[in-house]
């Protein structure tokens, strides 16, 4: 939350332990250790960034309604290809 009360943006704001592609990255190189681990970057495959996040994120960690359902979708994709 920034000092104007809005949410400010995910992929631009650090708080000390890196913006939220950083944390990404990381995720997606330890899934990257392991054999029959799917890494899924649900920001990036569900189509969210920077340009619309405020139709599906209630701030800049939380989905909305909108978002889960998007979300459930997705995952459910997911499960079905794999």
């Amino acid at each position: 939350l920034k000092e104007d009360g809005t949410y400010g943006n995910g992929y631009e704001l650090d708080y000390g332990v890196g913006t939220i592609k950083d944390y990404r990255d990381a995720a997606e190189k330890v899934a990257g250790e392991f054999e029959n681990v799917i890494f899924f970057d649900a920001l990036s495959e569900m189509g969210i960034d920077e340009s619309n996040n405020e139709q599906y994120m209630r701030d800049i960690i939380h989905f909305n309604q909108r978002g889960r359902e998007l979300y459930a979708d997705a995952l459910m994709k997911l499960i079905e290809e794999n």
